[in-house]
């Protein structure tokens, strides 16, 4: 359900210390009557329990797929 995705899940004060991942998601949809619509959303590494179900499991695809690469990488 992006169309109830806040702008962000940062939480007031956090600025990304410590190098952790920031994800930026810029999700494009064209809707039954062709509508476009683009829906942003923005949070960091560890915030994971203030999205919404549906973007949790967006985020835990897009770790697995960075797990796998970096795993590669060491390779």
């Amino acid at each position: 359900r992006p169309e109830q995705w806040r702008e962000n899940y940062v939480p007031s004060g956090d600025n990304g210390c410590c190098d952790r991942f920031r994800y930026n998601i810029a999700l494009h949809q064209r809707i039954s009557d062709g509508t476009a619509r683009t829906r942003w959303t923005t949070w960091y590494q560890g915030s994971n329990g203030l999205l919404p179900g549906d973007l949790a499991a967006l985020m835990r695809a897009m770790d697995s797929i960075l797990d796998k690469a970096l795993a590669h990488c060491r390779q």
